[in-house]
């Protein structure tokens, strides 16, 4: 709805905006158009007193007409009165020519440029079909064209980004390094935040600080407001970008510089045999073609070179499949970073429920909304090209990931010293038995046997009850 309110605004502002430019013009076109016209009808009688004198004065000038010109009284009458006919139709503005055989436009390169406009969807006006045979088989025609073309498109626009894409990172890879390594620092202290959670989100949740993040800060991971028991350090584990992400993406404004530019060549091309155009009006064609506007009032008049013309078409048009595989790009390398927001987000639950996002928002709709909204501005305005598909799957991770409860946070001391001593992280080692066996990673139990575990305080090492002061490990995320 809010989309279709958007349109409606945006076509009162196209209605005020183009009335205000054309509208004055087409006035002033309108208004010469009135005065000639009424000039003439003004004019008429007397046109048509002057003609009628003519008619009269024919006898007069006859012999004086005949002895000039060497006629012969009646050749010499039809003489006068053609020319006070002539004269007349001057007058009143009627031009009449000799009729010429034109031949007919639709040839074959007439019946390959109305194919295109067919199939590109560009139909440009100036070539349709007049009889019911005709326009029956260019119905079916388009129908069968129309996916064939846009499957073309779209795998050249795959190409063009495969092509795009290598050329992209070869200049990076040798011009820009020093950027490269700036952003990919950027990118790591980007990354330490998203795996301790959101700030934002958890700032708009909660008042209880998790952790002291500065995104400045290269040793993020160990400013903390937290202490652990333990008598060696805790070691912080790398952060280690994925290939994806160390790769710099194809910035979609790529895709609108190539566009202009195959506009301003293919308009450069096609004066070659449109002499009469000048460059603004080949730009604004092939503009209008690229687009699929197809206004018509700017047409080839040679469709001889009409395959040249159809080539450079397809090309400016597969810019489309160019757009839609840097999106797809950049959705991919977002969905993957929401997904480990999430992760970051039930690890920040293992530690501490009251201060987790998860636990507080349990609605996976909310949940995805507000890590959203925490995300650069640049990966929010992504989040609005995923797919369906995607959506359910984040919102499916936030669903699980909130309903899991894990007992690992609530363990014995000795044995988080132990782990933590070592470097490792708590919640990534198996469990010990009672009886020495090894449990599973990950202990789950229902809603309300994790009540009363949380009630009930922590067992010491003798299984006993203790008061429930929780000590809480903090570890490295990855």
């Amino acid at each position: 709805m809010l989309w279709i309110l958007v349109l409606f605004v945006w076509s009162v502002f196209g209605g005020l905006l183009f009335s205000a430019i054309e509208g004055g013009n087409d006035r002033t076109l309108l208004l010469q158009e009135f005065r000639r016209q009424k000039d003439i009808w003004d004019k008429r009688p007397s046109f048509q007193d002057e003609i009628f004198q003519r008619f009269r004065n024919v006898e007069n000038d006859l012999d004086n007409y005949a002895a000039k010109r060497g006629l012969g009284p009646d050749e010499a009458g039809k003489a006068l009165v053609r020319e006070a006919l002539e004269w007349y139709e001057e007058k009143m503005g009627i031009t009449i020519t000799e009729p010429v055989m034109e031949d007919t436009k639709w040839d074959i390169f007439g019946g390959i440029y109305y194919s295109a406009s067919l199939y590109t969807t560009i139909g440009y006006g100036n070539y349709f079909p007049q009889t019911t045979t005709g326009r029956i088989v260019s119905m079916l025609y388009a129908f069968v064209g129309i996916p064939l073309v846009f499957t073309i498109l779209l795998d050249w626009g795959f190409l063009y980004f495969t092509w795009i894409e290598y050329f992209w990172n070869h200049m990076n890879q040798k011009f820009c390094r020093s950027r490269m390594a700036r952003d990919n620092e950027r990118k790591i202290r980007n990354e330490r935040v998203r795996r301790v959670g959101s700030e934002l989100s958890l700032r708009s949740t909660s008042t209880m600080p998790l952790l002291s993040v500065h995104t400045a800060n290269r040793e993020l991971v160990n400013n903390t407001d937290h202490h652990i028991e333990s008598n060696k350090p805790l070691q912080a584990l790398d952060v280690v970008l994925s290939e994806q992400e160390q790769i710099k993406t194809v910035p979609l404004k790529s895709a609108l510089i190539f566009f202009i530019m195959w506009i301003c060549f293919s308009a450069w091309v096609v004066r070659l045999w449109e002499y009469d155009w000048t460059y603004f009006t080949a730009f604004y064609f092939f503009f209008t073609s690229l687009t699929t506007i197809g206004l018509g009032d700017v047409v080839t008049k040679s469709p001889k070179f009409i395959m040249f013309q159809l080539f450079m078409t397809l090309v400016g048009l597969s810019v489309v499949g160019l757009s839609i595989a840097i999106i797809q790009s950049k959705v991919r390398l977002v969905f993957d970073r929401l997904i480990r927001s999430i992760d970051a987000q039930y690890r920040i639950k293992q530690i501490d429920q009251n201060v987790a996002t998860m636990s507080i928002i349990t609605d996976e709709y909310e949940g995805i909304k507000r890590l959203c909204d925490s995300q650069p501005l640049q990966d929010r305005l992504v989040f609005i090209a995923m797919d369906e598909h995607k959506m359910s799957m984040l919102r499916e991770r936030w669903r699980q990931k909130s309903r899991m409860v894990n007992r690992i946070t609530q363990t014995y001391p000795s044995k988080a010293d132990k782990f933590v001593q070592t470097g490792n992280r708590v919640y990534d080692q198996p469990n010990v038995g009672e009886e020495g066996e090894w449990e599973s990673e990950y202990s789950y139990d229902d809603e309300e046997g994790s009540e009363e575990d949380s009630e009930g305080g922590e067992l010491d090492e003798l299984g006993r009850r203790v008061p429930p002061s929780r000590k809480y490990i903090y570890t490295i995320f990855d």
